[in-house]
């Protein structure tokens, strides 16, 4: 796909679970975010639950 980028990359322990880290990924100009099913039920936590875009974690 022509247009997409990544604008921010991190990683973590193995011990920490990756949704610990999406309130540092998301800048607040997204169209949607894209995440693979481990992430499913993101938007139903407190630091995430102002973020209006969509969420794509199938």
């Amino acid at each position: 796909m022509q247009g997409l980028v990544t604008h921010t990359f991190t990683t973590t322990a193995a011990n920490e679970h990756d949704l610990n880290q999406t309130k540092h990924l998301i800048h607040g100009y997204e169209t949607f975010i894209g995440a693979d099913p481990g992430y499913r039920g993101e938007q139903k936590r407190e630091e995430l639950k102002d973020v209006t875009e969509e969420w794509l974690s199938d």
